[in-house]
């Protein structure tokens, strides 16, 4: 009984969480929209890149601030709470995509028990390979920019890059491993599916709001 609980538990914690997703397709109230509208492209920037991820709490409060510094403060204890940008957007991207794979493959309570912390801590370990990943990258542009590039220290940057891939893989591996062991074949199959489609949706959703994002960026400010 008291795992029950437990586990309702977590899985109303996870659901409050998930409020993000429901700002998508919030609709505001007038007042809200006309605010958002008067916004500096900046802001309204601000909006667009958030959009998976504000609560419509944290919206409502953002829109009624009345001054560009309220406005600034509010952004920076926005990414602050949520460990900075690049983590603020992908943690809450893993935790819908728990949600998402919960309803879409009809997991027991059990599985749910079982699976969501795996997933949970071998997501948050490939994040961790694909920054340094990102940092490689930018160390091996940096050395190909050079005049006369270390050939050595070239050569490290690959094996480096090769290898923290492979890590990446084994980590899809040992994901897919796992999940073999804990869904039934009706549910693996449905996995697949649920997998392909939500990456293409969360691409296109990414996409639409980076697009949005700069197009405000690009907007004359008002006089």
């Amino acid at each position: 009984m008291m795992k029950m609980r437990s586990l309702i538990s977590i899985i109303l914690s996870l659901l409050l969480t998930s409020l993000f997703f429901v700002a998508v397709t919030q609709t505001k109230s007038l007042a809200q929209e006309k605010n958002e509208k008067e916004l500096t492209p900046k802001y309204r920037a601000f909006l667009a890149e958030t959009r998976l991820i504000i609560s419509p709490e944290e919206e409502k409060v953002f829109l009624e601030l009345k001054s560009d510094e309220e406005r600034d403060r509010f952004i920076q204890k926005f990414w602050e709470s949520r460990g900075g940008r690049g983590r603020g957007i992908q943690e809450n991207v893993i935790l819908f995509r728990m949600l998402r794979m919960t309803q879409e493959l009809d997991l027991t309570e059990a599985q749910t028990a079982k699976i969501f912390p795996k997933m949970n801590q071998i997501e948050k370990e490939k994040a961790g390979l694909q920054k340094k990943v990102g940092e490689q990258f930018r160390a091996l542009r940096l050395l190909l920019e050079e005049e006369s590039p270390d050939q050595k220290k070239i050569s490290e940057k690959v094996d480096a890059i090769l290898e923290l891939r492979h890590q990446v893989e084994s980590k899809d591996k040992e994901l897919e491993s796992f999940l073999d062991e804990n869904l039934t074949l009706l549910q693996r199959a449905k996995y697949l599916i649920f997998t392909a489609d939500f990456n293409r949706e969360i691409r296109e959703k990414l996409e639409q709001a980076r697009g949005l994002q700069q197009r405000l960026r690009n907007v004359p400010r008002k006089r």
